[in-house]
């Protein structure tokens, strides 16, 4: 099995907030497993969106950021979900 974050890279979120925004998606999706594959990609837009209303992904977590720091509030950032 394999945990796969996607990432909005056209928000040009520094190297440190696409880190913080990543482990955010893996424990919100409830990574608990030490023996797992973790993916993270940056993608576009149209990828990203393709990736968060596919019909056949059911178990998937999005992350909205507070806005503290480098994006707006709300901004949907990255999302989550395992792959087999």
């Amino acid at each position: 099995m394999k945990l796969k974050i996607l990432y909005r890279k056209n928000l040009k979120m520094s190297p440190g907030k696409v880190a913080a925004q990543a482990v955010h998606a893996a424990t919100g999706i409830g990574h608990t497993s030490y023996n797992l594959c973790v993916v993270v990609l940056g993608v576009s837009d149209k990828k990203f969106n393709e990736a968060r209303y596919n019909p056949e992904q059911s178990n998937l977590f999005v992350v909205f950021d507070a806005g503290h720091t480098e994006v707006a509030p709300g901004t949907i950032t990255c999302l989550a979900y395992y792959e087999v």
